[in-house]
């Protein structure tokens, strides 16, 4: 028969009140600034950074899931330690997101302009609302201060009504 009952544990399950998540720390920084790194080369569509944008998936995922499945990795008590898998979860979405879904480059910045202008405005005004057309601009150069916000926005912010977990 394929199914059977699991076998009784040989001993309880104790419970440690003592902190251990310290080992999780530099793997957690390690992710978080690779996908940083990862979202400053989401503007270029060359096929370099799209084949590593790509091989960096497995490695951050075997970064990451370990931190999720490992009990001796603790916040102390069982129910902060759900905190763990939360943030390997939260890592993980990110790094699907980043390294799979804008595998062909990242989303792509618009500004208003007005009919028949060729640069942005940088003023809105609320009488001019109307007559704005919305048009996608070039990205910033690769490491300049536009850049490092750009992937700052991409890494830490959620658009609204996006979600985390089901992109529509």
């Amino acid at each position: 028969m394929v199914f059977r009952t699991a076998p009784l544990p040989s001993t309880p399950l104790e419970a440690s009140w003592d902190t251990n998540f310290q080992p999780v720390l530099p793997s957690i920084v390690i992710c978080i600034s690779w996908l940083f790194f990862l979202c400053l080369t989401l503007p270029s569509r060359a096929p370099t950074w799209r084949l590593i944008r790509l091989a960096s998936f497995p490695a951050l995922a075997a970064i990451a899931i370990p931190i999720t499945f490992n009990r001796t990795y603790t916040l102390g008590n069982p129910l902060r330690d759900l905190a763990l898998p939360t943030i390997t979860w939260t890592i993980m979405c990110k790094v699907v997101e980043i390294c799979l879904v804008y595998s062909k480059g990242g989303p792509r910045p618009i500004r208003p302009f007005l009919p028949e202008a060729s640069q942005p405005v940088s003023q809105m005004g609320a009488s001019e609302y109307a007559q704005y057309e919305w048009k996608e601009v070039d990205f910033p150069e690769l490491f300049s201060w536009d850049r490092f916000v750009y992937g700052l926005d991409v890494l830490f912010l959620r658009r609204p009504g996006t979600s985390p977990v089901l992109a529509r």
